[in-house]
């Protein structure tokens, strides 16, 4: 059944005044991280629009002739464009360029503020000494006047062509959305702009000037905050929706594994106990064929098929395993005679048993895992010539019922190591790793299932040595 599709929301996210930050600590990691190369582009996308909008503008005024101080601020301005591009290229840089490009904010002002002061009486200067005068001689009366609309005229083409280079700073800031750095730089740009007003007497002598000043870098700062705040929350839902997305086609991806793994292991499973049936079959033949001739089953042979009858078993209760693994097992208690449930489970196996002739309220199918897995080990990691495995069951009366006490003991092989309860800890927790003296067939996934089992069954399960 096809997964809905994800939608957008913010819920997932703090409000605008903490900068919508994912409430989800690894998710705002991953944002940041996802953001570099984006970031890294932006930056040097900024660094090479910031130099050619710096160079161009001032070749407007070339053919003028005027002083080097007039170049000053544009020079400034493009070295500190070719200054961010060669950190994007840095490696020790690049994760920080975010940081590199708000830190500029207030040097810029600086440049800012010295490009307006400069080119406006730079530009004043140059227009008096040129044709100004003979007009002026013409509209005898009228000097004071025409000299203030030519001052207004000219210092306010000098702020808007200056705040056109304040463009490649805005957009960034708007790229990079709204953080603590970009409020910052941007707060810090105001600061350092009309410090150096108040530093080079621009109050003074150009206040109609420092009126455009202010209302266009208050139109640029109100539009600056609503941009940031509406590509913040465009950014941050876009990548909020392809997780969603990359979470729900890898649960659709598990959901078809998964369900073509549960196929194949029913035509694996179906296949591997009509083998085995078919291997127990041929045995049992041939004991009928040797019956005939007077003579007795080989003891080996016998207990091969016990082993394969066990098997086929298993494979009949391979539902039951899958609800195990999933976590949706249904306890099935049931009685049980004890004697007849443990000469099953030790067929064709040299074990000792001690077992009282009773009548037990278990769960057959877990406790056949269980103990089939303890019988296994018990032999597979005893002494390698006389394991001496012992079965022992024990029932004692409580206030509830009986409590039954299964023991499984035999001969320790000396060249394995000890088992502990850390061992065990590591085991179950998946962290063990194979060492030398593992076998290579070992995965643990057998005491794994064991302790799962026993936890369906209310069971408590211990190994040692």
């Amino acid at each position: 059944m096809p997964t809905a599709a994800p939608v957008p929301t913010t819920d997932d996210m703090l409000p605008f005044w903490r900068f919508y930050r994912f409430k989800d600590a690894n998710k705002e990691d991953n944002y940041r991280d996802a953001c570099v190369p984006g970031d890294l582009h932006a930056c040097r996308v900024f660094a090479i629009f910031h130099s050619w909008l710096h160079i161009s503008l001032p070749l407007l005024y070339v053919q003028n002739e005027l002083p080097f101080q007039f170049y000053v601020p544009p020079i400034l301005q493009v070295i500190l464009g070719i200054t961010v591009l060669v950190f994007s290229f840095v490696p020790a840089f690049q994760k920080h360029m975010k940081l590199i490009v708000c830190l500029i904010g207030p040097v810029l002002g600086v440049i800012y503020a010295l490009g307006i002061s400069w080119h406006s009486t730079l530009l004043l200067q140059g227009v008096r000494q040129s044709k100004i005068p003979f007009i002026f001689e013409l509209a005898e009366g009228h000097r004071q006047l025409l000299d203030e609309c030519l001052t207004t005229l000219v210092t306010s083409l000098v702020v808007v062509q200056q705040t056109l280079t304040v463009i490649p700073l805005f957009l960034i800031h708007t790229y990079i959305g709204l953080c603590p750095h970009t409020i910052a730089s941007w707060t810090a740009f105001q600061i350092a702009m009309w410090n150096v007003f108040a530093a080079v007497g621009g109050f003074s002598g150009f206040g109609d000037m420092l009126v455009h000043v202010a209302g266009q870098t208050g139109g640029v700062s109100i539009m600056a905050v609503f941009s940031f705040i509406v590509a913040t929350r465009t950014r941050r839902l876009s990548f909020s929706l392809l997780v969603s997305f990359e979470e729900v086609c890898a649960r659709e991806a598990l959901q078809s594994a998964a369900e073509a793994g549960r196929k194949a292991d029913s035509i694996l499973n179906h296949t591997l106990k009509n083998t085995m049936a078919d291997a127990a079959g041929e045995i049992m033949l041939f004991f009928e064929e040797v019956k005939t001739r007077g003579q007795d089953p080989n003891p080996e042979l016998q207990r091969a098929v016990a082993s394969l009858q066990r098997g086929m078993c298993f494979c009949q209760h391979r539902q039951a395993l899958i609800q195990l693994v999933t976590g949706a097992y249904p306890l099935a208690l049931q009685p049980v005679r004890a004697a007849e449930f443990v000469e099953r489970l030790t067929a064709g196996r040299n074990v000792t048993v001690h077992v009282p002739k009773v009548t037990l309220m278990i769960d057959p199918t877990l406790c056949s895992l269980i103990l089939d897995n303890a019988l296994s080990n018990a032999f597979k990691h005893g002494h390698p010539h006389s394991p001496d495995v012992t079965l022992t069951l024990r029932t004692r009366p409580i206030r509830q019922g009986i409590e039954l006490d299964i023991t499984i003991t035999n001969a320790a092989n000396r060249d394995r190591p000890v088992i502990t309860e850390e061992y065990v800890k590591q085991v179950l927790a998946g962290e063990l790793q194979r060492g030398p003296s593992t076998s290579a067939m070992s995965t643990y996934i057998g005491l794994q299932h064991s302790f799962m089992a026993a936890e369906a069954a209310h069971m408590q399960v211990s190994k040692k040595k």
